[in-house]
This record gives C-alpha cells, sequence and structure tokens, in this order.
C-alpha cells in the first residue's frame, strides 16, 4: 500500500486532521509550499507530522500518494502545480472532494450539455446560509451572495413540510446558477467577484445535497442578530443596536436542515451557529439535541461565553459541538472598552467551567488585535495568556481587526501577536495559531509570516525582557493582598 503524503499544513489541515484520520487517512509526513513551514513541525490534536518540501518527501517516500487538504478553489490550483512538479495525476487526492456522497439527481431541465464548461460554487451548490431576512446560498462571513429566498416568502409557505422547502431550496439554487451562467438576470451580490467561484464541467454540477465538502464551512445560521455585546470591531454591530431579530420563525432553520438531512445524512457536516449571541437564541437547545440526535458534528459555536448555557455544556461533552469565544482583551477595563459590557470576570468563569464541565478540546479562544491598540497592552497581553492557561482550550488564535483583504495590517498588530506568539507556549504550553478570516483580515498566510519573521527578529535581549516581565506580572499578582 502507497504511503500517504498531505499537502498544505494550514488551517483546514489542523481543523480537520482528527476527522481525515478516523477516514483512514494516516500520512507520514506533510508536504507545503511555503518556505517557512518547511523542516518545521505540524503539531495538533496529539498529531505530530514534518513539513517537508516537495522533492524531500518525494526523495524520502517515493511513490507515495498526495492528498491535498485545501479547499476549493485552490485545491484544483496544488493539484495542477504537483503536477507540473512531476507528480502523477492518479496519485493526487483531494480531501475536499473524498467522503462525498451526491444524491441522484436530474438536470436535464437546465440548458446545458454533459461536457460544457459552467461557472459555479461549492457554496451554491451544497451550502445555505440563513441571515435574518432570509436564507442565502453563500454562508461565508466574508461576502454576501443573493438571496435564494426572502423571508416574506418564508413566512407565506410557513407550514409547509421539510421536504418541500428542500424542493424549494434546490428550485433557488438552480435559478441562481442560471443568471451566474448568464441564462437570467437575478441580483448576485458578491458573487461574481469572490474567488471561490471556478468553472467545472456541467456534468459536476449537482443541487441536491448538503454539505459533504470536507474542509468547507457549509452551513451558516445568523437568523439573528440580537446580542448583548457591542464589539467595536463587529461589521454588525451597527445592526445589532437595532436589536435585529429574526423575520421568519427561525425553527425553519431546522426545517430545513432536516430536509436535506432526512433524504441523505450528509458524508461530511460543517456548520457555523452566529446569530448574534448564540446562548440567547430561542431554540438553541431543539437545534443542538437534533445535531446530537444524528450524531452530527463538526458544528461550530460562535458565543462571547457571558450566558452560561447548558446546552452547550451537553454538547461540548458530547463532542458535537466546538465553542470559539473572542476574548479580545487580558483587563476588565479593556474588556469593557472593546465588547461594551462589563463582563470579563464572568466570560472567563464561563469558560473555565465549560472547560472542565464541558469538554476543552472542543474549544478554542480568540484576540482580535485592534488597529487603534486599545488592547495593546502587556497588562492584557498577559492577562489574556494567563486566562488561557486556566481554560485550557485545544487552540489560541490571534488575528488582526477585521479589514479589506486590500488594507495592509498595522505594524503594531504585527509587533503585539509577535509577542503573544513568543510568550504562549512559556505560559499555556500551546502554540498560538493564526485564526483565518478571508477576505476581512486579509491574507492570513501573509500575517502569519509577518509574525514569524518578527518573532526570529527579537534579540536574547528582548526576549529575556519578555519572559522577564512574565515574572513580574505573576508576582504582582501573587503578591496581592
Amino acid at each position: 500500500m502507497a504511503k500517504q503524503i498531505l499537502y498544505g499544513a494550514g488551517h483546514n489541515l489542523r481543523f480537520h486532521i482528527k476527522d481525515w484520520q478516523a477516514r483512514g487517512i494516516t500520512p507520514v509526513c506533510v508536504v507545503d509550499a511555503s518556505v517557512e513551514k518547511q523542516n518545521t513541525t505540524f503539531s495538533h490534536s496529539g498529531i505530530r507530522l514534518e513539513i517537508l518540501p516537495l522533492q524531500e518527501a518525494n526523495f524520502r517516500y517515493p511513490d507515495s500518494d498526495y492528498y491535498i487538504t485545501l479547499i476549493a478553489p485552490n485545491c484544483y490550483k496544488a493539484k495542477e502545480s504537483l503536477i507540473l512538479q512531476g507528480v502523477a495525476a492518479n496519485r493526487i487526492f483531494i480531501l475536499a472532494d473524498m467522503f462525498v456522497e451526491y444524491p441522484e439527481e436530474d438536470n436535464s431541465d437546465l440548458p446545458f450539455a454533459p461536457d460544457d464548461m459552467v461557472k459555479s460554487c461549492d457554496y451554491l451548490e451544497r451550502g445555505i446560509g440563513f441571515l435574518f431576512d432570509g436564507i442565502y446560498c453563500c454562508c461565508l462571513s466574508s461576502g454576501r451572495s443573493g438571496i435564494l429566498i426572502d423571508a416574506e416568502t418564508l413566512n407565506a409557505h410557513e407550514s409547509v413540510s421539510a421536504s418541500d422547502l428542500c424542493e424549494m431550496i434546490k428550485s433557488e439554487r438552480k435559478q441562481y446558477f442560471l443568471a451566474l451562467n448568464g441564462r437570467n438576470k437575478r441580483p448576485l451580490g458578491d458573487c461574481e467577484e469572490c474567488v471561490f467561484l471556478y468553472e467545472k464541467q456541467f456534468s459536476e454540477v449537482t443541487f441536491s445535497g448538503l454539505g459533504g465538502k470536507s474542509g468547507l464551512q457549509l452551513v451558516n445560521d445568523q437568523s439573528t442578530l440580537v446580542c448583548n455585546h457591542r464589539c467595536s470591531y463587529c461589521r454588525d454591530a451597527v445592526l445589532a443596536n437595532k436589536q435585529y431579530a429574526c423575520q421568519y420563525d427561525n425553527r425553519i432553520v431546522l426545517k430545513a436542515l432536516d430536509g436535506f438531512i432526512s433524504r441523505q445524512k450528509p458524508s461530511y457536516f460543517f456548520v457555523a451557529i452566529n446569530s448574534g449571541e448564540t446562548a440567547l437564541r430561542k431554540n438553541l437547545d431543539e437545534l443542538l439535541d437534533y445535531f446530537r440526535a444524528h450524531e452530527l458534528e463538526n458544528i461550530y459555536i460562535y458565543s462571547n461565553a457571558s450566558v452560561y448555557s447548558k446546552g452547550i455544556e451537553r454538547s461540548l461533552k458530547s463532542g458535537c459541538v466546538n465553542l470559539i469565544t473572542s476574548i479580545d482583551a487580558g483587563t476588565p477595563e479593556t474588556y469593557k472598552k472593546v465588547h461594551g459590557a462589563d463582563d470579563f470576570d464572568k466570560v472567563i468563569l464561563n469558560l473555565i467551567n465549560y472547560s472542565v464541565l464541558g469538554d476543552n478540546r472542543h474549544m478554542r479562544i480568540k484576540y482580535v488585535v485592534l488597529d487603534d491598540e486599545s488592547n495593546t497592552s502587556d497588562e492584557d497581553l498577559l492577562g489574556f495568556l494567563c486566562a488561557a492557561l486556566l481554560i485550557k482550550p485545544e487552540d489560541i488564535n490571534v488575528l488582526p481587526q477585521f479589514r479589506d483583504s486590500s488594507e495592509s495590517v498595522p505594524n503594531s498588530t504585527i509587533e503585539f501577536a509577535a509577542r503573544m506568539s513568543f510568550l504562549c507556549p512559556i505560559i499555556t504550553g500551546r502554540i498560538l495559531y493564526f485564526f483565518p478570516a478571508l477576505g476581512i483580515s486579509g491574507d492570513t498566510e501573509e500575517f502569519s509570516k509577518k509574525v514569524l519573521e518578527r518573532v526570529e527578529s527579537f534579540d536574547e535581549t528582548k526576549k529575556s525582557r519578555l519572559t522577564e516581565m512574565v515574572l513580574n506580572y505573576l508576582r504582582s499578582k501573587l503578591c496581592k493582598k
């Protein structure tokens, strides 16, 4: 049996390595095109693998199979690159396309021949986004597609069955697809300029499924923007101030999911629930109970953790959900400025309880570094990392303030992230990761490269000063009367 080599040591590999391993992927190493990553070690979820240049991997493990970890469309570009560098096409597999089961489908009603090249997108074909004003095909936060079914139509079909709702979504996907390919007209939002739009043969297009593409977030539930925080960097903060609740009965979310899942359980499922403050959502427990009952995993809940949820605790314990919390501060004062709520102590205590009573292996905490430097003090840096030591999450992430990908990240953000990257393993015993936010936080790879280069530039005097800063901080806290 041929040895297996993974291609791509990015965030998608960290997200899904355990799932792929459970499905029989047992790699001997990882290959990455980034010179900065080569000859280092990938370490996550108890798995450690060497990251090698392609030439070195070929030398050590000739005649191996390559499994690409990237998502579309980058996975197809990576395959072309490997072929150009001499890897046989029949030895290259795309993990995003593996383990996918497509329901039988008849697209003869569309005006294309099987071998016609058409524009499409995995999110359009197999994804769904619930926003407060209707159902969208796109579930990315970095852009906004045109709407598939608006709230008025959903309210008019309130009593529709799950199966019929599924057919409505499928029909609207087809009409949207026709508009993308110039065969009819309808608003397309940001789709025409989106990096995830690519060409494929019409015979490969399918509209009947949900999920199935490993590495893709294929369901996004933002059906309400009601939130108890007003984060200074949140692009939905203005809308949240108006307390936009769902304009339709958000039990339609569960009905739509059940319409697809009852037909065929997805071979891969990836859901993000980030509706304002998720713990305030009316039917959250019902939704989580459904996921547990159907043994669906890779459910990502975004919560500020200021409200403790027994439903989230149970789901963490069962392993079906992953909890993501953005803390963005290390002191109560800064937290209040950034989040617009005096909840720092409550949030840290709730996260510790989730970690102890639920399962910290499914928890991630984040730090958004603000451009105005309002959360970049030494006290915030050390307070956050000490909180992370108590919470013991699986991942600790840092990212720049949300921005258009064309905007550069301030030097102050790079410096703060570099100091956090240096101190994180010292205080918490864990490596700091750079959180992906394509299109709004800019190029994650470029950001991580700049941060790691800054860390490498630290001389021994600076490293000693940073270490001494940790000791002084701990002394000041432990010796307080």
